[in-house]
């Protein structure tokens, strides 16, 4: 089994309830996102669900996606992983690539930005806004074998 990892930079901006919204380039200087990680990014359904085309669905079986947030360089990040039998061709994976940045803008991703989560940060209550698309965003995909024991994504 093998794992398709397609990773992107987050943006977004946070205020408070009052929406007193601080710039997308601020949010990052916040401090630590990472209890964003336990959001599900996948509200809407799994990235798996909307493959188009079907051969391109056929051949991959299963997806996950997760944030992570990169502490070394202050960022967070957007995770899908599809799991396949066969490892994908240079072509299957810019497909899925493709595919996925598709869904981060106009998708999934779209209606993800569109709900804030809610944060207390013992000062104030704040809402973040993530977006997993941006202009110029450049995704890396990365291939791998997964757990053969037990066949699990991440």
């Amino acid at each position: 089994m093998y794992v398709t990892r397609i990773t992107g930079k987050c943006v977004g901006s946070y205020g408070s309830y009052n929406h007193d919204f601080e710039s997308a380039s601020d949010m990052y200087n916040y401090g630590s996102l990472k209890f964003i990680e336990d959001v599900d990014p996948c509200n809407f359904g799994s990235f798996y669900e909307y493959i188009w085309p079907e051969d391109l669905k056929a051949f991959f079986s299963e997806s996950k996606s997760y944030f992570e947030y990169d502490e070394e360089n202050h960022r967070l990040l957007i995770v899908v992983e599809y799991l396949s039998k066969d490892l994908p061709t240079p072509q299957l994976a810019k497909d899925i690539t493709e595919y996925t940045q598709g869904q981060f803008s106009d998708g999934i991703g779209e209606g993800f930005e569109q709900f804030p989560i809610p944060y207390d940060d013992g000062f104030e209550d704040l809402e973040f806004y993530i977006s997993m698309w941006h202009q110029g965003q450049k995704l890396v995909t990365t291939l791998h074998k997964t757990d053969e024991q037990t066949k699990k994504i991440r």
